[in-house]
């Protein structure tokens, strides 16, 4: 039983890893790769991975292009900081709504109940 619980959990957060890549990661990877320059905050319009390190860092765009997977991590690593914000937003904001209409409900429950 325990084993059959096990694999269950592990078989839950596989679909919960890939569920998070496809709905939060892919799009915020593309969107800080691919989409127009907004300074500092990523966005870097497609240009090349040994560049986006540079202006990332302070070291020049050929030490990057040297060592493109110390260079992949580093953007790796700004992308899932962005990953971790829109998720906690998105946290935040279900856990408001859902208060909303718990409040909601509790209160329509008040004004129709019988005297």
């Amino acid at each position: 039983m325990h084993n059959a619980i096990a694999k269950f959990r592990q078989s839950l957060d596989s679909v919960q890893t890939w569920a998070m890549y496809i709905i939060i990661e892919m799009p915020i990877s593309y969107m800080y790769r691919n989409g127009p320059a907004i300074g500092p905050y990523g966005c870097w319009g497609g240009i090349d991975s040994a560049d986006v390190c540079a202006g990332l860092s302070t070291v020049p765009a050929y030490h990057w292009a040297d060592n493109p997977i110390e260079c992949d991590l580093l953007i790796k690593r700004r992308i899932l900081s962005w990953c971790v914000l829109v998720t906690t937003c998105i946290y935040v904001y279900t856990i408001a709504r859902m208060y909303v209409c718990l409040l909601d409900r509790a209160c329509r429950h008040v004004r129709h109940a019988p005297e």
